[in-house]
């Protein structure tokens, strides 16, 4: 492992962590989440499929206005990399909760390579194509501050039972 990434709320744990690679979720108010690559760069599959799995299931269940939608900030500073397999399922979750997101910003770092950029970049205008208005940024804090995103606390909200 290398240096200790600081969380984006040091103060407040994250609600989810995804064990083999680190990356930490907030869930957060307003409705959204937060998510941060800590030890691994390369992102995987299994990543993913913990985001459109467990995460998603805990952030559709989130209490929300009529209408309301979501906020997604991707603090992925560490991202160096992903699997083509990744980058597919990635797509798939962000299409399949579109009517959901109200926006989603990246933030990479600006040291990262130019195919990290470029393929961020054509993600986010992939992501608009879709109707979902997505961004790429430099830095997280003036984006969190901007919208008043702050975690939510206590244990991720469950979905209630289908009859």
């Amino acid at each position: 492992m290398s240096e200790e990434v600081r969380p984006v709320f040091p103060n407040v744990p994250p609600t989810m962590v995804h064990g083999p690679s680190g990356m930490r979720v907030w869930l957060t108010d307003p409705p959204g989440l937060v998510t941060q690559i800590t030890d691994q760069t390369e992102i995987t599959v299994d990543m993913a499929e913990f985001l459109a799995g467990p995460v998603s299931e805990a952030l559709l269940a989130l209490p929300r206005a009529p209408g309301q939608r979501l906020i997604f900030i991707h603090e992925w500073t560490r991202f160096r990399s992903y699997t083509p397999e990744a980058r597919d399922a990635l797509t798939a979750w962000a299409m399949g909760l579109k009517g959901e997101i109200g926006r989603m910003l990246f933030v990479i770092s600006k040291e990262a390579s130019s195919m990290v950029r470029m393929g961020i970049k054509v993600g986010t205008m992939t992501l608009k194509l879709a109707g979902i208005d997505s961004e790429l940024i430099d830095t997280i804090d003036p984006a969190l501050a901007a919208r008043g995103i702050r975690p939510r606390s206590g244990a991720p909200p469950r979905r209630p039972a289908s009859p």
